[in-house]
């Protein structure tokens, strides 16, 4: 993929919360903010975080949408889902979903356009507002509680599950109440304490430390892809930053072919993403992405 054309594409579903409901999120709108508005990102996604955030800031934004979008801490009912999809050309992924927590536009003395700021969760209302109450037979395996528990999740949806994972098994029958999403993250704890639960784009995946998902593909890391610089290690563990790369994907293979640090190269696991800096219409924009990348424990296995 060339890169030089960034764009990019926020999609916001507005409704509201009813607490009453079995089904409590009513989506009532989407609308969408797209490029050549400038907009500036910075971007986290980490398999160790307990969750991923966005803070999106946008310019020149419309009234209608500045007055659909507002949304304060105290208002515990509105809704609003944002998905960010970007890419060059007419190439864009998701690189980011998640519920917005607090959105505002000001418009400081001698600017001539409103400045539109964002901040995002994604694992926020699964946190606080799903519910569980559920008992399993003491030969329910772990994969089929986690399963069970999925249906309560709000906004979040199950992804992959390891047929290798060794998950801590009780043996009797259990009562599971509470948040879902705490439930799962204490069933996805195994024998020998990996804690095996990771969050990304809306989906919930339960991997080993050496398993990869093979649907993501696997991400070329090299000066002809955008790699700046050298890439460093710090324990197990090797930061590299590029030109930004929005394929990049959590629990994704990623091979890296550094000139610089050839005894680095080899194959790794994504376990956390970052991308900071504009895209813009109308401005001179950088945008870069930050990926950790993971030794292994051993071969990979695709799942």
């Amino acid at each position: 993929m060339d890169k030089f054309y960034k764009t990019y594409s926020i999609r916001f579903d507005i409704g509201d919360i009813d607490y009453g409901r079995e089904k409590p999120i009513n989506v009532e709108e989407t609308i969408y903010v797209t490029y050549p508005l400038t907009a500036e990102f910075a971007i986290g996604r980490s398999i160790s975080a307990g969750t991923n955030t966005a803070m999106v800031r946008i310019y020149g934004l419309g009234e209608t949408k500045r007055r659909l979008l507002y949304k304060d801490h105290v208002d515990i009912r509105k809704y609003i889902l944002m998905t960010i999809y970007a890419g060059y050309d007419d190439n864009l992924f998701a690189i980011y979903r998640g519920t917005v927590q607090e959105c505002y536009s000001v418009r400081d003395g001698g600017a001539t356009e409103y400045l539109t700021v964002i901040d995002s969760t994604d694992t926020l209302l699964d946190m606080f507002l799903g519910k569980t109450s559920a008992t399993f037979d003491k030969d329910t395996s772990t994969e089929d509680k986690i399963r069970g528990i999925a249906g309560d999740l709000m906004t979040l949806e199950l992804g992959k599950i390891s047929k290798n994972l060794r998950f801590t098994q009780s043996k009797r029958s259990e009562n599971l109440t509470g948040r879902p999403l705490e439930n799962m993250r204490d069933l996805g704890t195994t024998e020998d304490g990996w804690m095996s639960m990771s969050v990304d784009n809306g989906k919930i995946d339960f991997l080993n430390e050496n398993e990869v998902v093979k649907d993501l593909g696997i991400l070329e890391i090299d000066c002809d892809r955008g790699l700046l610089g050298s890439p460093r290690r710090r324990n197990n563990y090797i930061t590299a930053e590029l030109l930004f790369e929005p394929q990049a994907m959590l629990n994704q293979m990623a091979v890296l072919n550094s000139k610089t640090v050839p005894w680095l190269n080899q194959a790794y696991k994504i376990m956390a993403v970052s991308h900071n800096g504009m895209i813009s219409g109308s401005k001179d924009s950088a945008l870069t992405t930050t990926i950790d990348l993971f030794f292994g424990v051993g071969e990979w296995i695709y799942v």
